[in-house]
């Protein structure tokens, strides 16, 4: 999809989308922003792998599936996770909360 767009600073996601696939938007290290639509069910493995400067992120509560490293190598840059109605202070955090629902 994006994989690889080192300028890519924001994304809006059309309203139509329910999977965001594996990789896309992989090493796009620029990424501050993105919103993910209410709909979206799956994010795939290591869609945002590498945007090291993503330092949020809202998860709507459609989604029911997230691959492995999804979030790979944002441990130290993402400080802000929205969920399920709560708000999570590090990925560790979330992965907590999400492993217990899933």
């Amino acid at each position: 999809m994006f994989c690889n767009c080192g300028n890519l600073t924001s994304v809006t996601l059309s309203a139509n989308i329910t999977n965001i696939p594996d990789r896309a938007f992989d090493l796009c290290w620029s990424l501050e922003d993105i919103s993910i639509p209410d709909g979206v069910t799956s994010i795939g493995s290591q869609a945002f792998n590498g945007c090291w400067e993503l330092e949020s992120i809202s998860i709507p509560d459609s989604v029911i599936h997230i691959g492995d490293d999804a979030f790979g190598g944002l441990s130290t840059s993402l400080k802000q996770i929205t969920w399920n109605g709560s708000t999570y202070c590090s990925l560790e955090e979330f992965w907590n909360a999400w492993s217990s629902m899933h």
